[in-house]
């Protein structure tokens, strides 16, 4: 038995499956719909990116700074014997005079070779250092940090530059005329600027400065990680990259084999393709011509214009005057004043500033020309047309 029900559903799919544009019509909104909450989040998704770098980007540069850095005076520390807080401490001294840590490490080494070693260039340090007053013996059991400083202090009363200059050579090696600007300064100075590193915090641990080695260690697995990913990527696309490369040379080889078998026929290609690119620009030159020409004519066509209305103007104003008899006889009067103007003799002076006249209007009138000319040459009608009517105006 058929209920309201069944009715109602039967029409409401007829409605939904029968109607394709009200159906596709819902469907373009829901799909509308999904897509700007797609967008929406995927703008929230690039809001919160940017946000996370501008965060981690320099907490991540301050970590490889770090890393370096510590890094460094763990290693200077392992070679010189030296602990990381008197590294950190001579670093700070050595920045401040201009020089580096890295040359007061050559200069330790030097320094503790020449202390230990008994090969003549050692010895030699030796008795320099006794000359100097310095104890060779108990500077042995000293710090490197405490040596170096009892070292800067004897050098530092020598008499003279020279004397100091070569003094810190012979101890420390090359390295030795780079530290001169610490080691003139003696131990106070040095202790001074020591104090001042540790009145900024620059002084490192060796702790921190073991944990920025392992970081560092860290980094460069890094690093090593993703070349390997990236070689691996190499070695898998290696196989079908060497097939393509086979099948190109074999390819070119072939190519070069029918243009060695067919040089006849490569150089009718390359005479047919001379002769296109000849033509191409045979009918650029044609075309360019073509325009110039209906320039030029158009220019022409304007002058031959201008000369026509002149001259109908002329003849217009010959015919009022023959029409009419007071102007005839003011035409006739006319005659006789130039008649006696002629054989009084006035004419010749006038004929004489005429001629001047003329002689300046043709030499004008070249220059004008020829200014039309060159700018229909370049194409450029409307510069032609200006200074044809400033010429009139001018000659007018």
């Amino acid at each position: 038995m058929t209920t309201g029900g069944n009715i109602r559903a039967g029409r409401a799919f007829v409605e939904l499956y029968g109607d394709s544009t009200k159906l596709m019509a819902a469907i373009k909104h829901v799909e509308e719909k999904f897509k700007a909450f797609g967008n929406a989040v995927a703008g929230w998704g690039k809001k919160f990116s940017a946000i996370g770098g501008m965060i981690t980007a320099p907490m991540l540069a301050a970590a490889h700074s770090y890393a370096e850095a510590g890094s460094k005076i763990f290693e200077l520390s392992k070679r010189t014997g030296m602990s990381a807080e008197a590294l950190s401490r001579m670093s700070y001294v050595f920045q401040a005079a201009g020089s580096d840590v890295d040359s007061f490490a050559g200069a330790m080494s030097k320094m503790a070779k020449n202390l230990s070693g008994i090969d003549e260039e050692s010895q030699g340090v030796q008795r320099a250092l006794h000359a100097m007053g310095v104890d060779v013996t108990a500077l042995r059991n000293m710090t490197p940090e405490e040596q170096f400083k009892v070292l800067a202090e004897g050098i530092s009363k020598l008499p003279t530059p020279m004397d100091r200059a070569a003094a810190a050579m012979k101890i420390f090696g090359r390295a030795g005329a780079e530290l001169l600007p610490v080691i003139d300064g003696g131990r106070e100075g040095i202790e001074a600027m020591q104090a001042r590193a540790e009145e900024l915090g620059l002084v490192m641990s060796g702790k921190t400065a073991a944990d920025a080695k392992k970081l560092s260690l860290a980094f460069m697995d890094l690093e090593l990680v993703i070349k390997s990913a990236w070689k691996a990527v190499g070695a898998a696309i290696a196989p079908v990259v060497m097939t393509v490369s086979k099948a190109i040379t074999d390819a070119v080889i072939t190519l070069k084999k029918f243009i060695n078998d067919n040089k006849d026929m490569v150089v009718k290609i390359f005479l047919v393709g001379s002769a296109i690119l000849a033509a191409g620009a045979a009918l650029l030159l044609f075309g360019k011509a073509i325009v110039f020409s209906v320039s030029v004519f158009q220019a022409l066509q304007a002058v031959a214009a201008a000369t026509w209305s002149v001259i109908t103007a002329t003849w217009g104003l010959i015919m009022v005057v023959v029409g009419s008899p007071i102007l005839m006889v003011i035409a006739l009067l006319a005659s006789l004043a130039v008649a006696f103007f002629f054989y009084s003799g006035q004419a010749s002076k006038a004929l004489e500033w005429l001629s001047g006249r003329m002689h300046a209007l043709v030499g004008f009138a070249s220059e004008a020309f020829q200014g039309i000319a060159d700018a229909l040459v370049a194409g450029d009608i409307m510069l032609a047309a200006q200074i044809l009517w400033k010429s009139l105006q001018v000659a007018w």
